[in-house]
Protein backbone atom coordinates (compact mmCIF):
# COMPACT_ATOMS: atom_id res chain seq x y z
CA UNK A 1 0.00 0.00 0.00
CA UNK A 2 2.75 2.72 0.84
CA UNK A 3 4.28 2.12 -2.62
CA UNK A 4 1.39 2.15 -4.37
CA UNK A 5 0.79 5.53 -2.51
CA UNK A 6 4.27 6.63 -3.03
CA UNK A 7 3.35 6.08 -7.05
CA UNK A 8 0.41 7.63 -7.03
CA UNK A 9 2.14 11.10 -5.35
CA UNK A 10 4.91 10.84 -8.20
CA UNK A 11 3.25 10.68 -10.73
CA UNK A 12 0.96 13.63 -9.79
CA UNK A 13 4.09 15.22 -8.89
CA UNK A 14 5.44 14.66 -12.79
CA UNK A 15 1.82 15.61 -14.15
CA UNK A 16 2.11 18.97 -12.01
CA UNK A 17 5.77 19.37 -12.96
CA UNK A 18 4.11 18.75 -17.02
CA UNK A 19 1.77 21.03 -16.42
CA UNK A 20 3.72 24.21 -15.09
CA UNK A 21 6.21 24.05 -17.92
CA UNK A 22 3.19 23.72 -20.63
CA UNK A 23 1.75 26.63 -18.92
CA UNK A 24 5.06 29.02 -18.17
CA UNK A 25 5.54 28.31 -21.84
CA UNK A 26 1.84 29.92 -22.73
CA UNK A 27 2.04 32.69 -20.33
CA UNK A 28 5.43 33.62 -21.99
CA UNK A 29 3.76 33.80 -25.16
CA UNK A 30 0.64 35.27 -23.71
CA UNK A 31 -1.45 32.71 -25.32
CA UNK A 32 -3.95 33.21 -22.13
CA UNK A 33 -6.88 30.73 -23.25
CA UNK A 34 -4.62 27.89 -23.60
CA UNK A 35 -2.42 28.48 -20.54
CA UNK A 36 -6.10 28.87 -18.97
CA UNK A 37 -7.43 25.42 -19.86
CA UNK A 38 -4.15 24.33 -18.42
CA UNK A 39 -4.71 26.12 -15.21
CA UNK A 40 -8.00 24.29 -15.17
CA UNK A 41 -6.40 20.83 -15.18
CA UNK A 42 -4.14 21.54 -12.36
CA UNK A 43 -6.76 22.91 -10.40
CA UNK A 44 -8.45 19.65 -10.48
CA UNK A 45 -5.17 18.20 -9.70
CA UNK A 46 -4.73 20.75 -7.02
CA UNK A 47 -7.20 23.17 -5.73
CA UNK A 48 -4.65 24.74 -3.60
CA UNK A 49 -1.86 24.71 -5.94
CA UNK A 50 -0.13 28.43 -5.42
CA UNK A 51 1.19 28.71 -8.92
CA UNK A 52 -1.98 28.26 -10.53
CA UNK A 53 -4.03 30.55 -7.94
CA UNK A 54 -1.11 33.55 -8.80
CA UNK A 55 -1.58 32.79 -12.51
CA UNK A 56 -5.31 32.58 -12.70
CA UNK A 57 -5.35 35.80 -11.02
CA UNK A 58 -3.13 37.19 -13.56
CA UNK A 59 -4.82 36.20 -16.86
CA UNK A 60 -7.98 37.46 -14.76
CA UNK A 61 -5.77 41.07 -14.57
CA UNK A 62 -5.15 40.95 -17.85
CA UNK A 63 -8.18 40.77 -19.42
CA UNK A 64 -9.16 43.40 -16.82
CA UNK A 65 -11.80 41.64 -15.01
CA UNK A 66 -11.56 42.76 -11.57
CA UNK A 67 -13.92 40.85 -9.46
CA UNK A 68 -12.34 37.56 -11.00
CA UNK A 69 -8.97 38.89 -10.19
CA UNK A 70 -9.69 39.79 -6.84
CA UNK A 71 -11.24 36.22 -5.89
CA UNK A 72 -8.25 33.99 -7.26
CA UNK A 73 -5.88 36.87 -5.34
CA UNK A 74 -7.87 36.23 -1.99
CA UNK A 75 -7.16 32.44 -2.78
CA UNK A 76 -3.44 32.87 -2.88
CA UNK A 77 -3.69 34.68 0.14
CA UNK A 78 -5.38 32.37 2.04
CA UNK A 79 -3.03 29.38 0.96
CA UNK A 80 -0.02 30.65 1.72
CA UNK A 81 1.05 33.00 -1.13
CA UNK A 82 4.03 35.62 0.53
CA UNK A 83 2.93 39.23 -0.50
CA UNK A 84 6.45 39.68 -2.33
CA UNK A 85 5.04 37.11 -4.78
CA UNK A 86 1.95 39.53 -5.20
CA UNK A 87 3.35 43.17 -5.93
CA UNK A 88 2.67 42.98 -9.50
CA UNK A 89 -1.22 41.62 -8.91
CA UNK A 90 -2.05 44.54 -6.43
CA UNK A 91 0.02 47.21 -8.14
CA UNK A 92 -1.94 46.47 -11.43
CA UNK A 93 -5.74 45.71 -9.45
CA UNK A 94 -4.62 49.25 -8.24
CA UNK A 95 -4.00 51.10 -11.21
CA UNK A 96 -6.88 49.32 -12.95
CA UNK A 97 -9.39 50.75 -10.01
CA UNK A 98 -7.80 54.66 -10.97
CA UNK A 99 -5.92 54.30 -7.43
CA UNK A 100 -2.59 55.43 -9.26
CA UNK A 101 -0.87 57.08 -6.32
CA UNK A 102 -0.92 54.27 -4.26
CA UNK A 103 0.40 52.43 -6.81
CA UNK A 104 2.90 54.30 -7.83
CA UNK A 105 4.37 54.52 -4.71
CA UNK A 106 4.07 50.46 -4.26
CA UNK A 107 5.71 49.93 -7.39
CA UNK A 108 8.88 52.64 -6.15
CA UNK A 109 8.89 50.99 -3.16
CA UNK A 110 9.28 47.28 -4.53
CA UNK A 111 11.80 48.60 -7.79
CA UNK A 112 14.74 49.20 -5.52
CA UNK A 113 14.77 45.58 -4.76
CA UNK A 114 13.92 44.21 -7.99
CA UNK A 115 15.38 46.46 -10.89
CA UNK A 116 15.49 43.65 -13.48
CA UNK A 117 11.42 42.90 -13.08
CA UNK A 118 10.40 44.28 -16.04
CA UNK A 119 7.04 43.58 -15.39
CA UNK A 120 7.09 46.12 -12.80
CA UNK A 121 8.21 48.76 -14.66
CA UNK A 122 5.96 48.01 -17.17
CA UNK A 123 3.13 49.02 -14.95
CA UNK A 124 5.22 52.03 -13.66
CA UNK A 125 5.26 53.17 -17.65
CA UNK A 126 1.65 52.67 -17.53
CA UNK A 127 1.29 55.38 -14.82
CA UNK A 128 2.98 57.04 -16.04
CA UNK A 129 1.64 57.57 -19.71
CA UNK A 130 -2.00 57.80 -17.62
CA UNK A 131 -0.57 60.67 -16.36
CA UNK A 132 0.87 62.44 -19.30
CA UNK A 133 4.85 62.37 -17.69
CA UNK A 134 6.91 61.78 -20.27
CA UNK A 135 9.92 62.94 -18.54
CA UNK A 136 10.29 60.00 -16.09
CA UNK A 137 9.23 57.58 -18.46
CA UNK A 138 12.00 58.28 -20.62
CA UNK A 139 15.02 59.35 -18.45
CA UNK A 140 14.41 56.62 -15.80
CA UNK A 141 11.75 53.93 -17.17
CA UNK A 142 12.33 53.28 -20.93
CA UNK A 143 16.59 52.84 -20.20
CA UNK A 144 15.55 50.01 -16.99
CA UNK A 145 13.34 48.41 -19.52
CA UNK A 146 15.70 48.42 -22.07
CA UNK A 147 18.11 46.82 -19.59
CA UNK A 148 15.49 44.81 -18.55
CA UNK A 149 14.83 43.15 -22.17
CA UNK A 150 18.64 43.53 -23.00
CA UNK A 151 18.81 39.46 -23.37
CA UNK A 152 15.50 38.75 -24.82
CA UNK A 153 13.53 41.37 -26.67
CA UNK A 154 10.12 42.53 -24.77
CA UNK A 155 6.89 44.06 -26.03
CA UNK A 156 7.02 46.26 -23.31
CA UNK A 157 10.21 48.27 -24.50
CA UNK A 158 8.81 48.62 -27.73
CA UNK A 159 5.43 49.69 -26.67
CA UNK A 160 6.94 52.40 -24.57
CA UNK A 161 9.37 53.24 -27.07
CA UNK A 162 6.28 53.76 -29.14
CA UNK A 163 4.26 56.09 -26.89
CA UNK A 164 7.81 58.24 -26.54
CA UNK A 165 8.43 58.52 -30.27
CA UNK A 166 4.61 59.53 -30.98
CA UNK A 167 4.89 61.81 -27.92
CA UNK A 168 7.89 63.48 -30.05
CA UNK A 169 5.20 64.50 -33.02
CA UNK A 170 4.36 64.35 -36.53
CA UNK A 171 8.71 63.37 -37.74
CA UNK A 172 8.77 60.36 -35.59
CA UNK A 173 5.08 58.68 -36.35
CA UNK A 174 6.69 56.57 -38.44
CA UNK A 175 9.08 55.14 -36.04
CA UNK A 176 6.43 54.83 -33.40
CA UNK A 177 4.64 53.39 -35.88
CA UNK A 178 7.65 50.31 -36.27
CA UNK A 179 7.86 50.48 -32.47
CA UNK A 180 4.02 49.64 -31.71
CA UNK A 181 4.67 47.13 -34.35
CA UNK A 182 7.02 45.41 -33.16
CA UNK A 183 5.43 45.16 -29.44
CA UNK A 184 2.27 43.68 -31.18
CA UNK A 185 4.48 40.77 -33.22
CA UNK A 186 5.44 40.27 -29.68
CA UNK A 187 2.62 40.08 -27.66
CA UNK A 188 -0.90 39.67 -30.30
CA UNK A 189 -3.16 40.73 -27.16
CA UNK A 190 -2.70 44.68 -27.09
CA UNK A 191 -5.75 45.98 -28.08
CA UNK A 192 -4.94 49.61 -27.26
CA UNK A 193 -1.59 49.64 -29.31
CA UNK A 194 -3.36 48.30 -32.30
CA UNK A 195 -5.87 51.15 -31.74
CA UNK A 196 -2.79 53.41 -32.02
CA UNK A 197 -1.25 52.06 -34.89
CA UNK A 198 -4.62 53.50 -36.86
CA UNK A 199 -4.39 56.59 -35.43
CA UNK A 200 -0.76 57.06 -36.47
CA UNK A 201 -1.75 55.53 -39.97
CA UNK A 202 -4.70 58.34 -40.38
CA UNK A 203 -1.96 60.99 -39.24
CA UNK A 204 0.50 59.72 -41.58
CA UNK A 205 -1.89 59.70 -44.68
CA UNK A 206 0.12 56.11 -46.62
CA UNK A 207 -2.08 54.51 -48.45
CA UNK A 208 -0.12 51.03 -48.04
CA UNK A 209 0.34 51.29 -44.20
CA UNK A 210 -3.66 52.30 -43.50
CA UNK A 211 -4.39 48.76 -45.58
CA UNK A 212 -2.09 46.47 -44.22
CA UNK A 213 -2.92 47.49 -40.39
CA UNK A 214 -6.84 48.14 -40.89
CA UNK A 215 -7.03 44.90 -42.68
CA UNK A 216 -5.46 43.09 -40.12
CA UNK A 217 -7.27 44.68 -37.03
CA UNK A 218 -10.45 43.66 -39.81
CA UNK A 219 -9.83 39.96 -39.94
CA UNK A 220 -9.96 40.30 -35.93
CA UNK A 221 -13.29 42.21 -35.99
CA UNK A 222 -15.07 42.92 -39.19
CA UNK A 223 -16.95 45.58 -37.39
CA UNK A 224 -14.21 47.77 -36.35
CA UNK A 225 -15.24 51.46 -36.94
CA UNK A 226 -12.12 53.00 -37.64
CA UNK A 227 -10.56 49.75 -39.59
CA UNK A 228 -13.48 50.14 -42.08
CA UNK A 229 -13.38 54.06 -42.28
CA UNK A 230 -9.14 53.50 -43.05
CA UNK A 231 -9.26 50.89 -45.50
CA UNK A 232 -12.14 53.46 -47.09
CA UNK A 233 -9.64 56.39 -47.26
CA UNK A 234 -7.46 53.71 -49.39
CA UNK A 235 -10.31 52.72 -51.78
CA UNK A 236 -10.93 56.68 -52.22
CA UNK A 237 -7.72 57.48 -52.64
CA UNK A 238 -7.68 54.37 -55.53
CA UNK A 239 -11.00 56.06 -56.94
CA UNK A 240 -12.82 52.64 -56.22
CA UNK A 241 -15.73 54.67 -54.87
CA UNK A 242 -18.32 52.02 -54.46
CA UNK A 243 -16.06 49.77 -52.70
CA UNK A 244 -14.95 53.35 -50.17
CA UNK A 245 -18.91 53.97 -49.81
CA UNK A 246 -19.37 50.84 -48.39
CA UNK A 247 -16.61 50.98 -46.10
CA UNK A 248 -17.70 54.06 -44.90
CA UNK A 249 -20.99 53.08 -44.20
CA UNK A 250 -20.47 50.22 -42.30
CA UNK A 251 -17.76 52.35 -40.38
CA UNK A 252 -21.29 54.52 -39.52
CA UNK A 253 -23.52 51.37 -38.85
CA UNK A 254 -21.08 50.41 -36.38
CA UNK A 255 -20.61 53.68 -34.26
CA UNK A 256 -21.29 57.50 -35.44
CA UNK A 257 -18.21 58.86 -36.08
CA UNK A 258 -16.48 62.58 -37.52
CA UNK A 259 -13.97 60.56 -39.96
CA UNK A 260 -16.21 58.22 -41.72
CA UNK A 261 -18.98 61.15 -42.04
CA UNK A 262 -15.80 62.83 -44.09
CA UNK A 263 -15.32 60.13 -46.14
CA UNK A 264 -18.80 59.49 -46.96
CA UNK A 265 -19.31 63.48 -48.06
CA UNK A 266 -16.24 62.99 -50.17
CA UNK A 267 -16.96 59.82 -51.97
CA UNK A 268 -20.54 61.53 -52.88
CA UNK A 269 -18.63 64.71 -54.15
CA UNK A 270 -16.53 62.50 -56.36
CA UNK A 271 -20.06 61.19 -57.98
CA UNK A 272 -21.16 64.59 -58.27
CA UNK A 273 -24.14 64.31 -55.55
CA UNK A 274 -23.18 67.85 -53.73
CA UNK A 275 -26.01 68.21 -51.93
CA UNK A 276 -25.71 65.00 -49.83
CA UNK A 277 -21.83 65.42 -50.07
CA UNK A 278 -22.16 68.67 -48.07
CA UNK A 279 -25.07 66.88 -45.34
CA UNK A 280 -22.42 64.45 -44.54
CA UNK A 281 -19.64 66.93 -44.21
CA UNK A 282 -21.25 69.81 -41.78
CA UNK A 283 -22.26 66.36 -39.78
CA UNK A 284 -18.97 64.96 -39.61
CA UNK A 285 -18.05 68.97 -38.48
CA UNK A 286 -20.61 68.99 -35.94
CA UNK A 287 -18.93 65.58 -34.01
CA UNK A 288 -15.19 66.90 -34.84
CA UNK A 289 -13.90 70.50 -36.16
CA UNK A 290 -10.22 69.97 -35.86
CA UNK A 291 -10.01 67.09 -39.09
CA UNK A 292 -8.23 69.05 -42.09
CA UNK A 293 -9.70 66.18 -44.51
CA UNK A 294 -12.78 67.42 -43.80
CA UNK A 295 -12.60 71.00 -43.70
CA UNK A 296 -10.43 70.22 -47.12
CA UNK A 297 -13.48 68.22 -48.73
CA UNK A 298 -16.29 70.79 -48.04
CA UNK A 299 -13.72 73.84 -49.38
CA UNK A 300 -13.37 71.37 -53.03
CA UNK A 301 -17.17 71.43 -52.83
CA UNK A 302 -17.76 75.22 -51.83
CA UNK A 303 -15.28 75.75 -55.10
CA UNK A 304 -17.70 73.85 -57.14
CA UNK A 305 -20.59 75.00 -56.23
CA UNK A 306 -18.97 79.02 -56.75
CA UNK A 307 -19.29 79.94 -52.65
CA UNK A 308 -16.06 81.61 -53.11
CA UNK A 309 -15.91 83.35 -49.41
CA UNK A 310 -17.16 80.32 -47.55
CA UNK A 311 -14.57 78.20 -49.66
CA UNK A 312 -12.26 80.60 -48.54
CA UNK A 313 -13.32 80.13 -44.84
CA UNK A 314 -13.18 76.63 -45.36
CA UNK A 315 -9.90 76.83 -46.62
CA UNK A 316 -8.31 78.76 -44.03
CA UNK A 317 -7.31 75.96 -41.37
CA UNK A 318 -6.51 73.28 -44.49
CA UNK A 319 -3.21 75.88 -45.30
CA UNK A 320 -2.76 76.52 -41.98
CA UNK A 321 -1.98 73.25 -41.24
CA UNK A 322 -0.79 71.55 -44.29
CA UNK A 323 0.34 74.71 -46.68
CA UNK A 324 3.19 72.02 -48.05
CA UNK A 325 0.33 69.56 -49.36
CA UNK A 326 -0.02 69.44 -53.13
CA UNK A 327 -3.76 68.45 -52.91
CA UNK A 328 -4.08 71.78 -50.61
CA UNK A 329 -2.12 73.53 -53.45
CA UNK A 330 -4.02 72.52 -55.99
CA UNK A 331 -7.26 73.44 -54.34
CA UNK A 332 -5.93 76.75 -53.42
CA UNK A 333 -4.70 77.50 -56.94
CA UNK A 334 -8.46 76.46 -58.20
CA UNK A 335 -9.75 78.91 -55.78
CA UNK A 336 -6.94 81.73 -56.59
CA UNK A 337 -8.13 81.19 -60.58
CA UNK A 338 -11.72 81.72 -59.84
CA UNK A 339 -11.73 84.65 -57.63
CA UNK A 340 -9.04 86.40 -60.34
CA UNK A 341 -6.26 86.89 -58.15
CA UNK A 342 -4.03 85.71 -61.12
CA UNK A 343 -0.61 86.98 -59.44
CA UNK A 344 -0.96 84.43 -56.65
CA UNK A 345 -2.76 81.83 -58.81
CA UNK A 346 0.88 82.03 -61.04
CA UNK A 347 2.74 81.87 -57.95
CA UNK A 348 1.78 78.54 -56.58
CA UNK A 349 1.27 77.16 -60.87
CA UNK A 350 5.03 77.98 -60.63
CA UNK A 351 5.87 76.58 -57.86
CA UNK A 352 4.10 72.88 -58.08
CA UNK A 353 5.01 72.65 -61.93
CA UNK A 354 8.68 72.67 -60.82
CA UNK A 355 7.76 69.77 -58.42
CA UNK A 356 5.49 68.17 -61.17
CA UNK A 357 8.24 64.94 -61.21
CA UNK A 358 8.05 64.43 -57.52
CA UNK A 359 4.16 64.36 -57.39
CA UNK A 360 1.86 61.41 -57.82
CA UNK A 361 0.28 61.13 -61.40
CA UNK A 362 -3.28 62.02 -59.99
CA UNK A 363 -1.68 65.33 -59.07
CA UNK A 364 0.62 65.90 -61.89
CA UNK A 365 -1.90 65.65 -64.41
CA UNK A 366 -4.10 68.04 -63.33
CA UNK A 367 -1.84 70.58 -63.77
CA UNK A 368 -2.10 70.36 -67.40
CA UNK A 369 -6.20 71.47 -67.45
CA UNK A 370 -5.13 73.74 -64.57
CA UNK A 371 -2.63 75.60 -66.97
CA UNK A 372 -5.60 76.27 -69.56
CA UNK A 373 -7.55 77.53 -66.81
CA UNK A 374 -5.03 79.95 -66.04
CA UNK A 375 -4.35 80.95 -69.58
CA UNK A 376 -7.86 81.90 -69.87
CA UNK A 377 -7.87 83.54 -67.28
CA UNK A 378 -5.05 86.23 -67.96
CA UNK A 379 -5.80 89.41 -68.83
CA UNK A 380 -6.23 89.77 -73.03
Amino acid sequence: MQTGSSDSLTALRDKKRELYQTIAQHIDTYEFDAAELQLNLLLDLDDKDRFALINKARIAIERQNLPEAGLWLDLAKENGVKPAELIWHNAALLILSGKLAEARVMLNEALPSAVSDIRLWGLLADILLRLDEYPELETRVFPALRSASSKKEHYLMYKVRGYILKHNGPKEYRAARAAFLRALDLNKNLGSIREEVLRLDDALGVPAFSEEDAKAVLRRNPDHPFANFLLGMVRLDRNELDLAEDLFRRSLEAERNAPAYAGLGAVLLEKDNPGSSEKFLRRSLELDQSRLFTWHTLARLLLATDRLDEAVRAMAPVIAGQPKDPAVRLTLLRLNIKQKKIDAAIELFAGLLEEKKLLPDRFARQLESLATQLSNALPK
